[in-house]
């Protein structure tokens, strides 16, 4: 366990279109593979009340997000194979700019993937990302025919985001 003095922490599990918000402004807000389960027309409005009600001035708002959607090497093409689409790394950076923010930081991040044998496990968490209904058996296939090899990256941009005002 890491202690870091003064520094207060609260980790909130929940459905994003349940949660009221924040009742005090914070100086940091973690959004780590958040994003695309706002849908598109909500995603403005929900990083304007980060912007003006959420984060202090000041404060920095740290998104992961996969920045290549439809890159034919990322795994990310497993779950549009699916059925879902996810708006891309441009579209999240441009709605940050829109509402406020300025960017600090940016870095692409590029993991490689043994999808040769796919446990259970991994074949329930590309499940679950997918909308609507598809089996096991669903995403196995689509493992396999999109990964032959086995191989595949997944393409995950880190970001910095500062509220300036």
């Amino acid at each position: 366990m890491i202690s870091l003095p003064g520094v207060e922490s609260q980790v909130f599990e929940t459905k994003l279109e349940n949660w009221e918000g924040l009742s005090d402004p914070v100086d940091l807000i973690l959004m780590f593979h958040v994003l695309y389960y706002v849908p598109d027309g909500e995603r403005l409005d929900f990083l304007q009340k980060v912007h003006d009600k959420w984060l202090a001035s000041g404060g920095y708002v740290a998104v992961m997000h996969d920045s290549s959607m439809s890159n034919p090497e990322s795994e990310a093409m497993i779950v549009e194979r699916l059925g879902t689409r996810y708006p891309g790394w441009e579209d999240i950076e441009a709605d940050f700019l829109k509402v406020g923010f300025t960017k600090h930081y940016a870095y692409e991040m590029h993991i490689k993937i043994d999808l040769s044998n796919p446990e259970e496990n991994v074949l329930r968490f590309y499940q679950l990302l997918a909308k609507g209904s598809v089996t096991l058996d669903d995403v196995f296939n689509a493992i396999k025919e999109l990964f032959p090899e086995g191989k595949a990256k997944e393409f995950s941009m880190i970001a910095v985001f500062k509220r300036t005002n």
